[in-house]
C-alpha cells in the first residue's frame, strides 16, 4: 500500500515510488541518492511535524516533514 514517506515508522524499509515537487527538490533528493526503485529505511521521525532521518544507500539524511510528504513509497516487509 502506498503512502508518504512522513508515515514510515522508524526500522521500516520502504522503496520510492514517486518523487512531487519542484526541480530543485527532485534534483536534491536524486543527490542524495533518493529516486524511484530506491529503497531506504527510516532511522527515527520527530512528533509534531519534525524531521524524519533515512538511511539511503551508505548516507544518512534528515529530511523535513514538508519534504518527506512528497516523496510516495511503499512499505516493503
Amino acid at each position: 500500500m502506498a503512502s508518504d514517506l512522513s508515515q514510515v515508522k522508524p526500522g521500516q524499509k520502504a522503496q520510492v515510488l514517486r518523487l512531487h515537487g519542484g526541480q530543485g527538490e527532485v534534483d536534491r533528493l536524486y543527490a542524495m541518492g533518493i529516486r524511484p526503485g530506491a529503497v531506504v529505511t527510516v532511522k527515527s521521525a520527530q512528533p509534531l511535524h519534525g524531521p524524519v532521518v533515512i538511511k539511503s544507500g551508505r548516507g544518512q539524511w534528515a529530511l523535513g516533514h514538508g519534504l518527506a510528504k512528497k516523496i510516495t513509497v511503499e512499505v516493503i516487509a
